[in-house]
């Protein structure tokens, strides 16, 4: 029974479903553990591959960073110093760390999901700036609005808002210098937020009520 691991595999399975597909190739099916947030979450810092190999004294004298097959052993070597400084073997670490395995099947879906969401976040930035000229409504009175970073987690949620902002009259900005309204997630919005700000806050909840969707 073989096992694949990599560090930053996500980068080498994605690479090899692209390469099939290039090629017109079929899939090749197999899955991938990931070193490195293994070692980030086992010595709570994040760091490169070299900079492990030094952390756990590896030897990489005869080795050349940045080449396949030199990385591959690299990564080999600092997985089993990790296994030895938890005293425990390669199958228990990896069963420990088995939300890090990455297969073909799953990143070919993370890969459509990542277009998908970058062609509704293009739908979103086509808006910036942009006055409808025969909105639904002017209940926003041509004001400038933004929809806050956690808001955009949900990009179709966020595209939505986008569009209220575009169909009630109002502007919808990438970000807001001077005045202006941030919508923002409902559990972002402090009771003891001060008021006198230029640029305001509202909650989605009561942004919705306000367009009456």
């Amino acid at each position: 029974y073989r096992r694949i691991i990599g560090f930053s595999s996500s980068n080498d399975v994605n690479f090899v479903i692209t390469a099939c597909k290039r090629y017109g190739l079929p899939l090749i099916n197999f899955a991938a553990y990931d070193a490195e947030p293994m070692l980030n979450n086992a010595n709570g810092e994040r760091k490169g591959l070299e900079a492990w190999a030094e952390y756990y004294h590896v030897d990489t004298s005869e080795l050349r960073a940045h080449r396949s097959c030199d990385d591959a052993m690299m990564t080999m070597l600092v997985v089993k110093a990790l296994c030895g400084v938890q005293n425990t073997g390669i199958g228990t670490l990896l069963e420990k760390n088995r939300g890090t395995l990455l297969s073909v099947e799953k990143a070919e879906a993370q890969m459509i999901e990542r277009k998908r969401r970058n062609e509704i976040m293009g739908k979103i930035e086509e808006l910036y700036g942009k006055k409808n000229r025969q909105p639904h409504s002017i209940v926003l009175g041509g004001e400038l609005y933004s929809i806050g970073f956690k808001m955009k987690g949900d990009i179709d949620e966020a595209y939505r808002i986008a569009r209220l902002v575009y169909d009630n009259g109002g502007m919808l900005s990438k970000r807001l210098k001077g005045t202006g309204t941030l919508i923002l997630a409902d559990d972002e919005i402090r009771p003891d937020a001060r008021s006198d700000r230029s640029i305001k806050a509202i909650s989605k909840s009561d942004f919705c009520s306000l367009v009456g969707k």
